[in-house]
C-alpha cells in the first residue's frame, strides 16, 4: 500500500499515542482483542484534567460495537471497549475501533459542504459552501421534487450505515418526500440470498438475527467467511475468540484466511463449490441414517404427505394458534400417523412417520411419499464421489465430516455474511438450513440460534421488505432479464425485492427526465459493481445528486451538493436494539465532543430537519411521525413530534436526537440517566433468549405456513406459482446442485476466479484514510494479488513482480503478485481497494491501494433468487506486465 506522505516513526507515536492505538496494534488481528474485565476505573488512567467516559457506538464497520469515549478537557483522545456491554463486545475492540479518534481529527476531513461549480459529474469543480448555503440548495432541489408532486423521480441510495444504521431515517425521509426508491447497498451487495434462504425455512436471515451459537457449540463448520481478519462482530467474534479451543473448528476456504489459520482443519476448496460439499454431506447424513428422527418429525415439516410425482402437498386446511399473544393463521397438513395406523392432521397425529410402511403409499387412488423421503430421492445422485470431482476435496474427507458434523452434539454450521458471493448462494445456505435441521440443531443450544432481533421477527412474522410495484428500482428489477444455469432466461428474480441495483435502471431513468439521487452514508461509486453508480449519476436525465457523507470518498466526485455529517463521536444516535446476541438489550449513543474547530457539520437527522424545514415545517413534524413508526413506536409520535419542534425553536447540533431519546426512554420506561452513564440497559439475559428459541421451536411458532422448520419450504412454491416460474435448480425447494457462474465455461491457461474479502484493519471506506490502520497493513499479504505457485510458475512470474489484471469488459489494471500455496490454483485473491479516484488522491493524504478496484473488474451480474450483486463469480486474465 503506498502512502502518499509517509508517516515517521516519531509521528506514527505521536498520533498512535493520542488515539490509543499503540496500546492495541500487538493484539489487532486477534479474535477477542481488549482485556476482559477492566472497569470503568481502570480506562480513566492519569493525565492532566479530569476525564470522563461517555458511552457510544462504534461506526468503523459494520460490527457497531459498544464503546466508551474517553473525554479530557472537551477533547476526545481514546475510544474504549463499553465494560457494560457483558452480552456483547464487552471491553473487547479491534483497533478500527481504536483508530476511530483519528476518523474525527483526521486532517482530511471535510470541514465545509460542498457546491458543483460545474464541469461534468466526476471530475473536481467545487467550492466550499457554508452549512446553511448548501442545506438550502439541497432544500430547493427536494423542494421543487415535492411541491409539483413528482416524489417518484427521487432515488434514495443508502449505504452500510444508511441501512443498518440509518435505515428509519432514510426511510422516513422517502416517505414524507413520496419517494417509493430505495436502492440498498446492503441488501444489494451482501445479505439477500442468506436471507432468503434462511427466510424461507421459517427463521429470519439477516446478519443480526441468526449466528452460531459458539460459546456452547462443540463442533462448528464454517464457510464463506473470515471471521479472524474481517470485520470483527462484537458477540460473535468475541465469544468465537473466547470459545475457539472448546470446539472443532472447520473451515471451507480457497484460501489460508486468518480464520482458516485458527482451524483444526482447513479444507481447501475450489472457488463457488461449497455447495457441492454441503449436498455430499447431507446425502451421507440421510443414507446412514445419522439425522435426528425425532427432531425431524415433531419440529418440521419432513413428514408432510406430498404427491408422488410432484412437491405440491396433498391436503392442507388453515387453523389458528396464538403466537407470542396474536392469533395467527397456520397450514395443517397432512401425515402419516404410525400411532393410529391411518393418515391424519399434523396437529393431531401422536407419531408422524417419516417414510411410509408399505400399506401407505396412496392416499384416495394416488401415489404419495413424505417430503423426507423426497429428500433422500433428491439427493441419491449426490454423492462424496460426485462432489469430489466438483470441489477437488477427497471423498472419504467430505464423508468423515458429514459423520463429525451428525454425531458431535452440539454442532453449529455457518449462517451466512456476505452471501452474494456465488450464483449458487441460495441454495449454500438453503443447504446449511437442512443440514443445521436434519442434525436436530437448530434452534438449539450449541447449534444456529436466533439472537434477539431474530427472536422478534420470527414472533412478529415479518416479511421481506418490498418496494412498491410504482417504484423505478422495482420496475426495473422485473424487467431484467436473467439467464439461468440450464440456458433459460426468466424475466427478473424469483424474489424482486426491488432494493437493488440492475442493468435495466440506466434505461427506464433515460426515458424520463428530472431525476434527483439522494445517497445517505454510502459510496455507491466504489461499491456498485460494474460502475453501475457513475453510469446512472452522468445521465443527462438525473438533474442533480446530493450525497450527505461523512468522508470525501468516490461519490462526493458524481455529486453536486455534499453536505458532511458529523463523525460518531460528535453526535448521539436513538435508543436501538442490542446486534448479534440472544440478550434482550437496548443501547443508545450519545455524543461526546464537538467537532473540530472551523468543521460544519451536523447529524444527519438535523440535516434532514433542517432541509425539511426549509421547503416546509410542516414536513419537520411529518418526518418524526413516520420516525416514530419505522423505530416501531408509532404510539410515541407525539414525543417526537415534541423533539422535533424543540429542534426547530434552537437549531442546535444534536438537539432533535438528543430529543428523540428522551422520547424513546420515556415511551419505554427506562432509567435515562443509567444509560447516559452505561450506554447498555440489558433487558434479559442470554438465557432467555435461549428459552425463547425453544419455546418458538417446540411450541410451532416459526415464521413459515405451517409454523415448522420448513425442509421444504411452502413460501418457494407460493413465490413460484405467484411469478409464473417454472421448477429450476437456483430456487428449487430442496437443497440442489447449481454450478457457480464461472463454471459455465473451462478456466483458460491464464484465467482465474476472483475471491475477495476484508482485512482486519480496514472497512469500507471509512479507514482508508487513516494512517495507524493502514500501518497495520502487512506487504505483501494485504496489498497483493495472491495466485498459487503452480500458475505463477506457468505465467512466468514471482513474488513482487507487476502483473496485468483484465476484467471480463476487457478492462485492465497493474498490480504486484504475492505467489503462495495458500490459495487454490483456480483462485486469484483481490484485495480491497482502499483508494478512491484519481482526483481524490491529488486532496488528500491518504493510503492508495495498489490492487485493482473490484468495481471496475466485475461484471454487473444480477443474482437470480433475490436479485442482489454477485461479488466474486467471475474470472479475471492475468499476464506479467
Amino acid at each position: 500500500m503506498a502512502y502518499v506522505s509517509k508517516l515517521s516513526r516519531r509521528e506514527f507515536l505521536k498520533a498512535a499515542g493520542a488515539t490509543g492505538v499503540a496500546l492495541a496494534a500487538a493484539e489487532a488481528l486477534k479474535l477477542g482483542v481488549g482485556r476482559r474485565g477492566s472497569g470503568p476505573g481502570l480506562m480513566l488512567e492519569a493525565g492532566s484534567g479530569d476525564a470522563e467516559l461517555v458511552p457510544n457506538v462504534c461506526r468503523m464497520c459494520t460490527a457497531a460495537c459498544s464503546v466508551m469515549v474517553r473525554v479530557r478537557d472537551g477533547r476526545p483522545e481514546r475510544i474504549i471497549g463499553n465494560p457494560y456491554a457483558d452480552v456483547l463486545n464487552s471491553t473487547a475492540i479491534c483497533a478500527r475501533g481504536n483508530a476511530g479518534v483519528f476518523r474525527a481529527l483526521s486532517p482530511d476531513r471535510p470541514r465545509r459542504p460542498l457546491l458543483r461549480t460545474g464541469g461534468a459529474r466526476g471530475t473536481w469543480s467545487f467550492r466550499e459552501a457554508d452549512y446553511e448555503e448548501a442545506v438550502a440548495r439541497a432544500a430547493e432541489i427536494l423542494g421543487k421534487l415535492y411541491r409539483e408532486g413528482r416524489g417518484d423521480k427521487l432515488i434514495v441510495i443508502i449505504g452500510q450505515i444508511g441501512c443498518a444504521t440509518y435505515h428509519p431515517h432514510s426511510a422516513s425521509l422517502a416517505a414524507v418526500l413520496g419517494s417509493p426508491n430505495i436502492i440498498s447497498m446492503p441488501l444489494s451487495t451482501c445479505i439477500m440470498p442468506k436471507g432468503a434462504a434462511w427466510g424461507v425455512t421459517g427463521l429470519a436471515g439477516k446478519h443480526t438475527e441468526i449466528l452460531p451459537d459458539y460459546p456452547r457449540t462443540r463442533y462448528f463448520l464454517s464457510f464463506g467467511r473470515n471471521l479472524g481478519g474481517a470485520v470483527a462482530v462484537s458477540y460473535q467474534t468475541r465469544r468465537a475468540g473466547e470459545n475457539i479451543r472448546s470446539f472443532k473448528l472447520v473451515v471451507l476456504d480457497p484460501r489460508l484466511s486468518e480464520w482458516a489459520a485458527k482451524a483444526d482443519e482447513w479444507i481447501q476448496i475450489r472457488p463457488g463449490t461449497d455447495l457441492a460439499f454441503l449436498l455430499a454431506m447431507i446425502n451421507v447424513i440421510v443414507s446412514e441414517g445419522l439425522y435426528d428422527r425425532e427432531y425431524l418429525a415433531k419440529y418440521t415439516n419432513a413428514p408432510m404427505i406430498i404427491a408422488g410425482d410432484g412437491l405440491a402437498p396433498v391436503k392442507t386446511r388453515s387453523i389458528k394458534k396464538n403466537i407470542a399473544g396474536k392469533e395467527v393463521e397456520l397450514v395443517d397438513f397432512l401425515v402419516y400417523d404410525l400411532a393410529s395406523r391411518e393418515f391424519r392432521w399434523a396437529s393431531e397425529a401422536l407419531m408422524p412417520a417419516l417414510e411410509l410402511p408399505p400399506g401407505a403409499r396412496e392416499y384416495e387412488g394416488k401415489p404419495v411419499r413424505t417430503v423426507f423421503e423426497a429428500l433422500r430421492d433428491h439427493v441419491k445422485q449426490y454423492t462424496p464421489e460426485w462432489a469430489s470431482r466438483i470441489t477437488g476435496v477427497p471423498a472419504e474427507t467430505i464423508r468423515r465430516i458429514a459423520r463429525e458434523f451428525a454425531t458431535t452434539k452440539p454442532a453449529a454450521i455457518e449462517t451466512g455474511w456476505n452471501s452474494n458471493k456465488y450464483w449458487n448462494g441460495f441454495q449454500l445456505y438453503r443447504a446449511a438450513a437442512v443440514l443445521a435441521a436434519l442434525t436436530g440443531n437448530l434452534l438449539r443450544p450449541g447449534g444456529v440460534v436466533l439472537s434477539a432481533a431474530g427472536i422478534s421477527s420470527v414472533l412478529s412474522r415479518a416479511g421481506p421488505p418490498m418496494l412498491p410495484p410504482t417504484s423505478v428500482v422495482q420496475k426495473a428489477d422485473l424487467s431484467t432479464e436473467i439467464t439461468l444455469s440450464d440456458g433459460t432466461k426468466v424475466k427478473g428474480p424469483l424474489l424482486p425485492l426491488g432494493f437493488n441495483y440492475t442493468e435495466k435502471l440506466p434505461e427506464l431513468l433515460s426515458r424520463d427526465k428530472g431525476w434527483v439521487i439522494l445517497v445517505i452514508g454510502a459510496n455507491p461509486a466504489k461499491t456498485m459493481m460494474g460502475t453501475a453508480f457513475k453510469k446512472i449519476a452522468t445521465l443527462p436525465t438525473v438533474d442533480a445528486v446530493i450525497d450527505l457523507g461523512y468522508n470525501l470518498d468516490d461519490t462526493v466526485l458524481y455529486s453536486d451538493v455534499f453536505i458532511p455529517e458529523c463523525a460518531y463521536i460528535e453526535r448521539s444516535y436513538n435508543i436501538h436494539g442490542a446486534w448479534f446476541t440472544p440478550a434482550k438489550a437496548v443501547r443508545a449513543a450519545f455524543k461526546a465532543a464537538d467537532p473540530p474547530r472551523g468543521v460544519q457539520c451536523k447529524g444527519l437527522v438535523e440535516i434532514i430537519a433542517d432541509i425539511l424545514a426549509r421547503i416546509d415545517e410542516e414536513l419537520v413534524e411529518k418526518y418524526a411521525e413516520h420516525l416514530a413508526s419505522h423505530l416501531g413506536m408509532p404510539s410515541c409520535a407525539e414525543g417526537f413530534i415534541e423533539a422535533a419542534r424543540r429542534y426547530l425553536q434552537t437549531r442546535r447540533h444534536d438537539e432533535f436526537m438528543s430529543g428523540i431519546i428522551e422520547a424513546q426512554a420515556k415511551c419505554m420506561g427506562l432509567n435515562l440517566a443509567k444509560l447516559r452513564r452505561e450506554g447498555i440497559v440489558v433487558i434479559k439475559p442470554e438465557e432467555w433468549g435461549l428459552e425463547m428459541n425453544r419455546k418458538i421451536l417446540e411450541n410451532g411458532w416459526l415464521n413459515s405456513p405451517t409454523g415448522k422448520v420448513e425442509i421444504l419450504p411452502l413460501k418457494i412454491l407460493g413465490l413460484m406459482k405467484k411469478r409464473g416460474f417454472p421448477l429450476k435448480p437456483e430456487w428449487h425447494p430442496f437443497p440442489t446442485w447449481v454450478p457457480p457462474r464461472w463454471m459455465r465455461g473451462q478456466l483458460g491457461g491464464d484465467e482465474f476466479v476472483v475471491i475477495t474479502g476484508k482485512v482486519p484493519t480496514m472497512s469500507h471506506e471509512s479507514t482508508y484514510d487513516n494512517p495507524l490502520l493502514a500501518a497495520k497493513l502487512t506487504p505483501p499479504e494485504h496489498e497483493s494479488v495472491w495466485i498459487h505457485s503452480s500458475r505463477a510458475q506457468a505465467l512466468g512470474v514471482r513474488t513482487g513482480d507487476v502483473v496485468e489484471v483484465c476484467g471480463e469488459s476487457g478492462k485492465c489494471f497493474k498490480a504486484r503478485v504475492w505467489v503462495t500455496d495458500w490459495i487454490h490454483p483456480d483462485a486469484a485473491y483481490i484485495p480491497p481497494h482502499y483508494g478512491a479516484e484519481p482526483e481524490l488522491r491529488k486532496r488528500l493524504r491518504f493510503y492508495s491501494a495498489e490492487v485493482p478496484p473490484l468495481a471496475e473488474l466485475a461484471p454487473l451480474i444480477t443474482e437470480p433468487v433475490a436479485g442482489s450483486h454477485l461479488m466474486s463469480d467471475f474470472k479475471v486474465k492475468i499476464r506479467k506486465a
